[in-house]
């Protein structure tokens, strides 16, 4: 909308993806170190602020092309750092005898929500503008950062001895 350019459309896309090619090993590393549930916090809290900031840029009408841009490569960071930390938590909350379900039940809520989310955010869009779509955006987020909160990891019961942490970054790539 603020440049009618399907080319640039398609550089924010694919400016959101960047991330994954450089940063993935590293979130995957950090994820089997720290605190899975702090990491899923931090990085849905980060984009809910995100959404919340660009949603009141279009609201203001102060919203410039290299927001989005901006945005899109911070949004792709958090997408990154979430991505491990959300299914590896799976384990960490569910209990043995109900994982295989609450794995289906994950990547179908996942694939269900990339499957339906672009039609969603287009009715939003044609409702209530995109700075609509981005405030609903912000609030699920901040509403996902608030359930997240209440999760209760359990201990590991085992200790693991690991590689060292730059190591298994590049072992990873």
């Amino acid at each position: 909308q603020l440049t009618d350019s399907v080319v640039q459309l398609g550089l924010v896309r694919g400016v959101q993806f960047v991330p994954l090619l450089f940063f993935s090993p590293i979130a995957g590393s950090a994820a089997d170190r720290y605190s899975r549930k702090a990491l899923l916090v931090f990085s849905q809290a980060v984009n809910a602020v995100m959404f919340a900031m660009l949603a009141a840029l279009i609201y203001t009408h102060s919203i410039e092309p290299w927001h989005v841009y901006v945005t899109a490569v911070f949004a792709g960071i958090m997408q990154v750092i979430q991505h491990p930390a959300r299914t590896s938590l799976i384990s960490d909350t569910v209990p043995v005898e109900f994982l295989t379900n609450a794995i289906g039940l994950t990547s179908l809520i996942y694939n269900g929500a990339r499957l339906f989310g672009p039609a969603l955010a287009g009715a939003i869009i044609a409702a209530a503008s995109t700075g609509g779509a981005f405030a609903v955006q912000a609030a699920c987020m901040t509403f996902a950062t608030v359930w997240a909160l209440m999760l209760r990891p359990v201990a590991p019961k085992l200790k693991v001895q690991r590689e060292p942490f730059l190591r298994s970054i590049v072992m990873g790539w």
